[in-house]
């Protein structure tokens, strides 16, 4: 092991940590860091092969190492290994992302105060431990992504941990005030010099090649695209039309930076192999995200929906509004559907970053202190209880079936883990209470809880009969949204999906019978004397307020009316459509299918 060093004009050595460094290792009595010289990365014996990609289904499951275990310590990979991964196998999720990966000297960045880029961090076990961790994913058919954190990296006093910093800058940050983020306290990067590029596009094949994820999320994109960094703009200022926002002599876009992505994405599609999965976390809305970079996009896989948790957590906190008030449907259904044709979004009803100090987890916006003393299945709900429970439950199915080309969904929250993330500092006495999951409210089925849990398993299973995400989402044209009656109502993947956001009666739908997408083969057209065949009766998938789910055991009933038929065949499937009437108890989300 050993530092690099370098020569500060006139004033001697200073000791500083090299930029390439592979794997670190911090002395538990004198903090220092040092780099190491990795001798087993690449004899690792892998026993799986990589899962097929993409998926059929993307359904992530976005962790933090640290917080995973319940234990208040530090979490590492291998207990992510052996305890959560059956765990994310068993609730049906197709892909893993992993958070805090690389080496950051500040534990409560929560990993974004990048320290040695290419280095996996050290804290949560050495380098093995983490292709451990993949060869098992890989194993039970788990996708690996990892959030690479390229657009800042930390900045440190000493200089002796992070990239070197030079008074002008380089040779990576930009000179100046430029070079620092004032929000996050760290150095930002001069995406114009060759070195940069060097640095951060080996990151991402390093951690492909030794570690072999599957793929990656780029964090912060927004950074990295504009020189302005979106500091101080309102979301009004991207909003509309106003493509000059973009593209105009005023966009102040970094050339440098979009060049850097779209290199990013050409490495990952063409020059990696197998190909990876890339996502951008991006909040300007930048046009071209998704589209091929040989169109000039910047070629990304999929966006992440950020604008959804701000409405979920906006409309549904009860501190916000009272308990029995309305929900804006049609605002939520505009919302929901607001993506361009040429872009695929992870969508999510919250993610980590509802979860850190700050702010709360979307169960706790919902219920508060109520989840304290009343979450037990044994005793009827208190009104905010059974209020949260309910909507915790719409929230996620109506972003997951309306909003998502995939899902994603945060771990401990699946299940509506209480209060928030707060990693140990000073400020809280160096606690673990809110640095970890407390599986075991899981695992009790005397709390709900675990009924949360059970709604979020049987979600992925009702995608993964149906293929949903395979399909298109509907759009804003496609969605029945009615204020008034409180009622939503779209189909997609050959289902219908009914959703009764009123608290206080039963509501009733008329909707036409779901196109099954397909038209008959000649075979059984000629069987039928030339008419397609009848579909069967219409049967319900999912019902968000069955007991088993926290709910009040409420009945969906769906009833063919008589003779109600389109009077022309369906052009997809052939079919004249039958009309449905749809009764759903209150606070319900229904899944509907009549196919086989």
């Amino acid at each position: 092991g050993g530092e690099g060093g370098g020569w500060e004009g006139g004033g001697g050595w200073v000791m500083s940590m090299p930029a390439w460094a592979l794997e670190v290792q911090q002395d538990p009595s004198s903090y220092e860091v040092c780099a190491l010289v990795p001798r087993s990365l690449g004899g690792f014996a892998w026993q799986h092969a990589r899962p097929s990609r993409p998926p059929g289904s993307l359904r992530v499951y976005e962790v933090h190492v640290g917080i995973a275990t319940a234990r208040e310590e530090v979490g590492r990979w291998s207990d992510l290994r052996t305890d959560l991964l059956p765990r994310i196998e068993q609730l049906g999720y197709t892909a893993l992302l992993l958070l805090g990966l690389q080496e950051h000297g500040y534990y409560a960045s929560f990993g974004y105060q990048v320290t040695s880029p290419l280095a996996p961090a050290e804290r949560f076990g050495p380098p093995s431990e983490l292709q451990a961790l993949v060869d098992a994913a890989h194993g039970r058919g788990l996708l690996v992504l990892g959030e690479m954190v390229l657009a800042h990296s930390a900045s440190s006093s000493t200089g002796r941990e992070g990239l070197p910093q030079h008074a002008g800058g380089g040779p990576y940050f930009l000179p100046g005030e430029a070079g620092h983020h004032p929000g996050w306290g760290s150095r930002l990067f001069d995406y114009s010099r060759t070195e940069v590029l060097r640095l951060l596009l080996a990151t991402i094949a390093h951690f492909a090649e030794a570690y072999r994820l599957d793929g990656f999320r780029l964090d912060a994109a927004s950074t990295v695209l504009y020189r302005h960094r979106c500091l101080g703009l309102s979301p009004a200022h991207f909003c509309g039309a106003r493509y000059e926002a973009f593209f105009g002599a005023s966009s102040d876009v970094d050339e440098g930076g979009l060049t850097f992505v779209m290199l990013a994405n050409l490495l990952a599609k063409r020059a990696l192999q197998p190909p990876l999965l890339t996502v951008a976390e991006e909040s300007s809305g930048y046009p071209g995200l998704c589209a091929p970079t040989h169109a000039w996009g910047a070629g990304f896989d999929y966006r992440m929906a950020m604008g959804i948790p701000d409405l979920w957590g906006r409309e549904l906190a009860l501190a916000h509004a009272p308990a029995d008030a309305p929900l804006p449907v049609c605002e939520i259904a505009d919302e929901l559907t607001r993506a361009r044709c040429d872009e695929r979004r992870l969508a999510y009803a919250e993610c980590h970053d509802q979860s850190l100090v700050g702010d709360q987890a979307l169960a706790f916006r919902l219920m508060g202190a109520a989840m304290y003393d009343g979450m037990s299945a044994g005793a009827p709900p208190s009104p905010a209880v059974a209020r949260g429970v309910a909507l915790h439950k719409v929230s996620r199915l109506l972003t997951y079936a309306l909003a998502a080309d995939a899902y994603l969904n945060f771990v401990g929250n699946e299940f509506g883990h209480p209060e928030w993330v707060e990693l140990p500092t000073g400020d809280n006495g160096h606690s673990f209470h809110h640095a970890r999951r407390r599986w075991f409210l899981a695992d009790d089925p005397g709390l709900r809880y675990a009924q949360l849990l059970a709604f979020d398993r049987a979600m992925h299973a009702a995608e993964a009969s149906l293929r949903w995400l395979s399909s298109p989402p509907p759009t804003r044209g496609d969605v029945c949204a009615d204020h008034p009656a409180q009622q939503l109502c779209f189909c997609r993947a050959g289902a219908l999906f009914a959703f009764n956001l009123r608290h206080d009666s039963s509501a009733d739908a008329v909707t036409r019978e779901p196109c099954l997408g397909r038209a008959p083969g000649p075979r059984a057209a000629a069987e039928g004397g030339g008419a397609p065949p009848a579909a069967p009766s219409p049967r319900v998938l999912l019902n968000s307020d069955s007991a088993e789910f926290g709910g009040g055991g409420g009945e969906v009933r769906v009833r063919e009316a008589e003779g109600e038929r389109e009077e022309s065949p369906c052009g997809r499937c052939g079919r004249r459509h039958r009309t449905w009437h749809v009764r759903l108890p209150p606070r319900t989300a229904a899944v509907i299918y009549s196919g086989v």
